[in-house]
């Protein structure tokens, strides 16, 4: 599958996530990461933009 200007190999690519999801899981389940998700999700909200209204 074509990503950009390289073209990796899934298999290549499901052998770097499997390198580094454990060390990704590990740190989501600290304080720290828990906190840093918490940051990241609101500033993602505000830089959202505003949904249309749907039931009109």
């Amino acid at each position: 599958m074509k990503r950009g200007k390289w073209d990796i190999p899934d298999y290549e690519l499901e052998a770097i996530v499997k390198c580094f999801l454990p060390d990704i899981q590990e740190f989501f389940a600290t304080d720290e990461g828990k906190k840093y998700l918490e940051e990241y999700e609101s500033e993602k909200e505000q830089k959202a933009p505003p949904q249309a209204d749907k039931t009109a």
